[in-house]
């Protein structure tokens, strides 16, 4: 994976990437508020050789015995004996182990500097602990020190350079080092929680990967929106938003692609259910309908309908009631509020879907329709639950196949794919669903001059169950159709 496809998973997962992060900031913060503020004072002490000696070989020895001596008496600065020795000089009541825990030592290499800091959440309390443990060093290493003949003095000696230093504000709690640590961390955890999660979740992810894995283009690449429901035609909201416009185009593309074959019949179906499929119904008929075409809504799928309650219209007589003779094909049609959309609702469900929509009577009724209408748009159900979509593909000129962004997983696609091609059926192309921003042809801004137009415009009226055929009326191709 290079550099590109890491950003586009963390682009993605965007949500997933900055939660972890914010998290590690607040766990960061919770961290530093609960830590308490400590204060450091440092005391420096000096560890020399006491040879008086004038030669220079005696004196050169000296200087090594005191580098080596100052390596060891790291260790021995954080004894129990120098922790004892600092409670009794000032009364702590710690124990030694806990005043000595609080003494950091450090050597500068080649160096006869030993530097011992003390850290306390008390400034005064952490200069005082600093002094007393340099005092009991001293006596300490001149005690070890001492040869057995007391006469003679001891060959190293620790002197006190100075008082304690203290610092000049709180060592503890690093805001602004612990802040830029929990940040770097948290990005870094974020972008892997945003692979990993794309490394488990192998749903369609791109309109791209559709396309190779259905070996047809994306007509219409429909942004992500909140307003996108099958309980609610969208095209009754802003006929400037973006996804109206997403809708216009997929009519258009539609346009091109019926040049050289009448595509009036056209079957919307999907992978899986969830995917969509009848908001793109509704929603590319209205956007015909506002083009001045004929459209008619038939809705074929007989076990899950859904075009009756996203248009509000009535489902106890449609396409099963037509099939079936209780009512005329014209009788089963009603019109809906979006202007030149007429709808065929479902209907009573039958127990045998495939079945009726294999019938001779389903083609009847396809060619009946057929010479009154501009566009013929069929909702059938889901290819991989059911065979419904690829019956009815048969009777059409062609198929359309509703991908939804990260929902759909690409072996679905696939065996929907595979299905359409075993029943031979046209498959004209995809429509992306809830494409996110980033996707092309999904975040384009879109600016014109509003039109004023009154409030509450009136549809057309719907037609009664009884009422005869329409009257015949010149025949348009939705290939010769504009924009």
């Amino acid at each position: 994976m290079d550099l590109g496809g890491l950003l586009a998973i963390v682009r993605r997962n965007w949500r997933i990437t900055s939660s972890v992060f914010v998290l590690t900031l607040l766990l960061a913060v919770v961290a530093l508020v609960l830590t308490p503020t400590k204060y450091a004072a440092t005391v420096t002490l000096y560890v020399f050789s006491q040879n008086n000696t004038d030669n220079a070989s005696a004196a050169y020895q000296g200087s090594l015995l005191s580098e080596q001596r100052v390596k060891s008496y790291s260790d021995l600065f954080v004894s129990n004996r120098i922790g004892q020795a600092v409670v009794d000089s000032l009364g702590l009541p710690e124990s030694p182990e806990e005043v000595t825990s609080e003494i950091a030592v450090s050597a500068e290499p080649q160096s006869v500097l030993l530097a011992a800091t003390v850290t306390d959440q008390s400034p005064e309390r952490a200069i005082a602990i600093a002094n007393a443990a340099a005092n009991a060093f001293t006596r300490l290493v001149a005690d070890i020190e001492q040869p057995p003949d007391r006469t003679r003095p001891p060959a190293v000696a620790v002197r006190q350079i100075e008082p304690a230093v203290p610092s000049p504000g709180p060592v503890s709690p690093r805001w602004l080092l612990t802040l830029a640590t929990a940040g770097v961390m948290g990005l870094f955890l974020g972008i892997a929680a945003a692979y990993v999660r794309n490394f488990f979740n192998n749903a369609v992810q791109s309109v791209k990967s559709a396309e190779e894995i259905a070996g047809v283009p994306a007509l219409g690449v429909i942004p992500e929106s909140s307003d996108l429901s099958e309980r609610r035609a969208h095209i009754e909201g802003d006929e400037f938003s973006s996804s109206i416009e997403a809708y216009r185009r997929l009519r258009t593309n539609l346009a091109f692609v019926s040049v050289d074959k009448s595509r009036k019949r056209l079957v919307v179906t999907s992978s899986i259910p969830g995917e969509g499929k009848t908001t793109a119904v509704c929603n590319l008929a209205a956007v015909a309908g506002q083009a001045g075409l004929k459209t008619l809504i038939v809705d074929a799928d007989l076990r899950r309908p859904m075009v009756a309650d996203s248009l509000s219209l009535e489902s106890q007589v449609g396409l099963t009631s037509a099939l079936t003779g209780r009512v005329a094909t014209w009788g089963a049609i009603q019109a809906s509020r979006m202007p030149n959309v007429q709808v065929m609702t479902s209907g009573p469900l039958p127990p045998n879907p495939s079945e009726l929509l294999s019938s001779d009577q389903m083609r009847k009724l396809m060619d009946d329709v057929e010479s009154d209408f501009d566009l013929i748009l069929i909702d059938s159900p889901p290819l991989v639950p059911v065979t419904d979509a690829a019956v009815a593909s048969q009777l059409c000129d062609g198929t359309m196949i509703v991908c939804r962004h990260n929902f759909v997983k690409p072996e679905q696609l696939a065996t929907s794919v595979d299905s359409l091609g075993k029943a031979d059926a046209d498959v004209v192309g995809l429509i992306y669903n809830a494409a996110k921003r980033s996707e092309p042809l999904a975040s384009a801004q879109y600016y014109a001059y509003k039109q004023q137009r009154p409030v509450g415009t009136a549809y057309a009226l719907p037609i009664d169950a009884d009422q005869t055929k329409p009257s015949p009326r010149p025949h348009r191709n939705l290939s010769n159709e504009s924009k």
